[in-house]
C-alpha cells in the first residue's frame, strides 16, 4: 500500500511545472536576502529629536541603565570587594627556624673561648648583613634576655600577620583571611606590612623597651628576620569581584504599561530616550524583532509574503493565462520585481534616504511597456506589499509606492512616441508632490523635511524613468517581448523593407495600407494593441517580394502568368509567400509578434480560385484540397485574426462590382462569419461581442476606399469671363 503511494507521489512530482516553481523558490529566495534586518527601527528617536506622535508604553518594562552608568557602578562593586589573603604556614615555619637558627649559632660562638673581635668577625662572616652592634648586644651579658624578649616580640608580629602591601586592603575597608576553607574578616590595622614593623616594635612593651640601644637591637632583627607571609590571592578575589559584579542591577527603574514615555510635538528628553532604549531592547528580548525568535519572525513576513505571490499567481492564472504559461514572462516579472525591490533593499539601507525614495515605478513602467497595464498593476500592488513588510508595516511607504507605480503603469499605457516618456516623469513626480505632502502634513511634519522628501521622490520619478528607457532594449532582445516603441519604430514607411515594398510591389504595398488602417481601427475597438495590429498589416505580405508579379494586388497592366499555370503550382506560389514572409522577416530583424502575424495572417483557410479551378480542369479527376490551403497555424492572438480579417475584407469588398454601402457591409459580415465557420478563430481569444465590433470598425474605413463615387459630367460652354 505504501508502495502505490509512494509511487502515485513520484508520478505527480514528474508532471510540476520545475521551472514554475523554480521562480516561486526564486522570489522567495531573493525576499529574505533582500529584507533590510539592520535598517527598520520601531522608534528611532534620539535625545534632542522632536516626536511625530505620542511615544506610549506598550507594556510594563524596566528603564536599563546606560553603559557608562553600569560600568561605573560596576567598577565601585569591584573596588569595594575585600581582596582574599592567604597565610603562608610554611613560611611562617622557616622563620621560625631561621630565627631559631641563628640563635643557636650566636649562643655557640657566645661560649667559644676566644676573644671579642674574633666572635664578632666569625659572627660577620655567618651573617654580614647584622650590624656590629647587635651582636655586641647579643654577645654581652643580657644576650640572653634580649633572645627571650625578641622571639617574644616576634612571635606577636607573626601572630597578627605581615604583608608586602597593604594599600589594597586600606582602600577596599580590609580583607578576607582564607585558612583552609575557612574564611576570616580581617581589619587593616590588624596586619602590618613590612614599612610597619619597626614602629610595632617601638611601640610595642617588653623589658627592655625604655633602653634606645636594644630597641634598635629588636628593629633589626625584626626587619631582618620577619618576611611578608600574607599575600593576595589575585585569581579568588577576582572571582570574587566577579561574583559581586553579577549581582550589579542592569535596571534603574520600570515604566508602566500605557505610561507616555514621549510626548508628541515635545523635544525627547535624556530621560525619555533611555527609557526608548530600555523599550526597544525589551521588544528584542521578548522576540519582537530577531534575537530570540528570529525564526517566528522570518516565518511571520514569509507568510505574508506567501500570500502576496498567491494572489499574483491566482490573478496571472486566471485572468492573463498566456502570460503565466509563458516561462519567459514569469522569469521578466520575478527579474523587474526583484530590481525594484532592489532598490528598495538600498533605499532602506542607506540611513540619510527617506523611504518615499523607492523607485517603484521601475517595475511599473517596464511591465505596462513589456507586457500590459493590468499586470503591470498587479504586480506593482504585490511590489508595494512587499515594500510594506520591508518597512514593518508602514502604511505612508506602501501608498506612495503603490500610486506612484500604477501612475507610471498608466502613463506610458498608449506609448506612441518617445517624449510621453518625459510626459511619465511629470505625472508620477506630481503623485510625489501631493502624496508625500498631504501625508507629511497630516503628521504635523517640518517643512523643509517636507521638501527633502518630496525632492528624493522627484529624484526616484526621474531615475525610474531613464533606467527604464535604458534597459528596455536589452530585455525586448533577451526576453523575446516587443514594446510600442519598437513596433513604432518600424512603422516608418520610409524603412528600408517597407521602401522597398512600395518600389517593387506598389500594389501590395497599398493593400498593406488600408489594411493597416482596417486593423488599427478593429483592434481600438475591442481593446487589443492597434499599434501591433496596424504594424503586423503593414508588413504581413512582405514575402510578395519574392515574385510580385503573380499576386493581382500587383497585376496592373501585365498578363496574369498563373494562367500558364496548373492550379496546384499556382496554389504553391501563393502559399509560399507566408514561409517567404517569414524569411525576409527574420533576416531584416523584426520582432516575433509582427513574425506571429505574417505566419497566421492566412491560418488553414482554402485559396478557393485555384481549388475551384483544379476542379474544373479535373473534373473526373481527383483533387485535394489539402494541396490548396495554407499551412497555418491559425491566429493565436487577437491581433494577427484582426489582420486576417482585415486582409479577407480588402480582398472581398476590392473585387464587387457594384460596391453600395449595404453590399459592403454584406461582404464584411460574410468573410467574418466564414472565417468564424471554419474555425479559423478559435485559437484567436476573439468573442462574438468582439467580432461584431471588428465588422463594425471596418465599415466606416471600407466606405471610405471602396463606396462608389458620382460621375461628374464634362463642363461644356465657354469658360465665365
Amino acid at each position: 500500500m505504501k508502495n502505490i503511494r509512494i509511487n502515485k507521489l513520484i508520478e505527480r512530482a514528474k508532471g510540476l511545472p520545475l521551472f514554475k516553481i523554480a521562480i516561486i523558490a526564486s522570489f522567495f529566495l531573493l525576499f529574505n536576502l533582500l529584507y533590510p534586518y539592520k535598517k527598520y527601527k520601531r522608534i528611532t528617536l534620539k535625545e534632542g529629536d522632536i516626536a511625530l506622535e505620542d511615544v506610549i508604553a506598550p507594556f510594563t518594562f524596566p528603564i536599563l541603565k546606560t553603559e557608562e552608568e553600569l560600568e561605573e557602578e560596576k567598577k565601585k562593586v569591584r573596588e569595594s570587594v575585600m581582596p582574599v589573603v592567604i597565610r603562608e604556614s610554611a613560611k611562617v615555619k622557616q622563620i621560625k627556624k631561621v630565627m631559631n637558627a641563628f640563635f643557636t649559632e650566636v649562643k655557640r660562638i657566645k661560649n667559644k673561648n676566644i676573644e671579642l673581635q674574633e666572635k664578632l668577625k666569625e659572627l660577620g662572616e655567618m651573617n654580614p648583613l647584622i650590624s656590629e652592634t647587635t651582636y655586641k648586644k647579643l654577645l654581652s651579658i643580657r644576650g640572653a634576655s634580649i633572645e627571650k624578649e625578641f622571639l617574644k616580640l616576634a612571635s606577636a608580629i607573626i601572630k597578627k600577620g605581615v604583608i608586602a602591601d597593604k594599600t589594597q586592603i586600606l582602600q577596599r575597608g580590609g580583607m578576607i583571611l582564607l585558612v583552609g576553607k575557612k574564611e576570616t574578616f580581617i581589619r587593616p590595622d590588624d596586619i602590618l606590612d613590612s614599612k610597619e614593623i619597626a614602629e610595632e616594635i617601638r611601640r610595642s612593651k617588653f623589658k627592655y623597651s625604655d633602653e634606645e640601644d636594644i630597641m634598635e637591637v629588636m628593629v633589626e632583627l625584626a626587619i631582618f628576620f620577619i618576611e611578608p607571609f600574607l599575600s593576595i590571592d589575585t585569581e579568588k578575589t577576582k572571582l570574587g569581584e566577579e561574583v559581586q559584579v553579577a549581582k550589579v542591577s542592569e535596571k534603574k527603574g520600570t515604566v508602566l504599561k500605557g505610561e507616555m514615555i514621549a510626548a508628541a510635538h515635545y523635544s525627547v528628553t535624556k530621560g525619555a530616550w533611555e527609557k526608548i532604549i530600555s523599550l526597544e531592547f525589551e521588544k528584542d528580548r521578548r522576540g519582537i524583532k530577531r534575537r530570540y525568535s528570529a525564526g517566528l519572525s522570518i516565518l511571520g513576513r514569509n507568510f505574508l509574503f506567501s500570500l502576496l505571490l498567491l494572489f499574483l499567481f491566482f490573478y496571472l492564472y486566471s485572468y492573463k493565462r498566456a502570460v503565466f504559461r509563458n516561462d519567459l514572462s514569469l522569469l521578466l516579472i520575478v527579474v523587474l520585481f526583484f530590481i525594484s525591490l532592489g532598490f528598495g533593499y538600498l533605499v532602506l539601507s542607506i540611513k540619510w534616504l527617506p523611504n518615499y525614495a523607492i523607485p517603484v515605478a521601475i517595475a511599473s513602467l517596464a511591465l505596462a511597456l513589456l507586457l500590459d497595464t493590468e499586470i503591470a498593476i498587479a504586480v506593482t500592488l504585490t511590489l508595494s506589499l512587499a515594500i510594506g513588510i520591508y518597512t514593518g508595516l508602514r502604511f505612508p511607504e506602501f501608498l506612495i509606492a503603490l500610486l506612484t507605480g500604477i501612475t507610471g503603469a498608466f502613463s506610458v499605457r498608449k506609448l506612441r512616441r518617445r517624449a510621453q516618456f518625459y510626459e511619465s516623469i511629470l505625472f508620477i513626480f506630481a503623485v510625489y508632490l501631493i502624496g508625500i505632502t498631504s501625508i507629511e502634513l497630516l503628521r504635523l511634519s517640518e517643512l523643509k523635511e517636507i521638501i527633502r522628501n518630496v525632492e528624493f521622490g522627484g529624484l526616484a520619478s526621474v531615475f525610474s524613468v531613464f533606467f527604464v528607457m535604458g534597459i528596455l532594449p536589452v530585455f525586448e532582445r533577451f526576453f523575446g517581448v516587443t514594446t510600442d516603441l519598437t513596433l513604432l519604430e518600424i512603422s516608418d514607411l520610409n524603412r528600408p523593407l517597407l521602401k522597398r515594398l512600395s518600389m517593387e510591389a506598389p500594389g501590395t504595398f497599398h493593400h498593406s495600407i488600408v489594411i493597416g488602417s482596417l486593423a488599427e481601427a478593429a483592434a481600438e475597438g475591442i481593446g487589443a494593441n492597434s499599434l501591433l495590429a496596424r504594424v503586423g498589416a503593414y508588413y504581413h505580405d512582405i514575402g510578395k517580394l519574392k515574385k510580385p508579379e503573380y499576386y493581382a494586388d500587383n497585376q496592373i497592366g501585365i498578363k496574369n502568368p498563373h494562367d500558364k499555370l496548373s492550379p496546384k503550382m499556382s496554389a504553391l506560389i501563393v502559399i509560399s509567400h507566408a514561409k517567404d514572409g517569414i524569411e525576409i522577416a527574420k533576416k531584416n530583424r523584426l520582432p516575433k509578434p509582427v513574425i506571429d502575424i505574417i505566419k497566421e495572417h492566412h491560418g488553414k483557410t482554402l485559396i478557393v480560385p485555384f481549388y475551384q479551378k483544379a476542379i474544373a480542369t479535373n473534373p473526373k479527376g481527383k483533387v485535394s484540397e489539402h494541396d490548396f490551403r495554407y499551412t497555418g497555424p491559425r491566429p493565436h492572438s487577437k491581433e494577427s485574426a484582426i489582420v486576417m480579417l482585415a486582409d479577407a475584407v480588402e480582398a472581398t469588398c476590392r473585387s464587387l462590382e457594384n460596391p453600395t454601402p449595404s453590399r459592403l457591409k454584406g461582404a464584411i459580415r460574410q468573410v467574418i462569419n466564414n472565417r468564424f465557420n471554419d474555425f479559423e478563430l478559435d485559437e484567436a481569444g476573439l468573442t462574438m461581442r468582439d467580432l461584431h465590433k471588428i465588422g463594425e470598425s471596418f465599415l466606416p474605413i471600407i466606405l471610405g476606399v471602396y463606396h462608389q463615387r458620382p460621375e461628374y459630367p464634362e463642363r461644356t460652354g465657354s469658360p465665365v469671363q
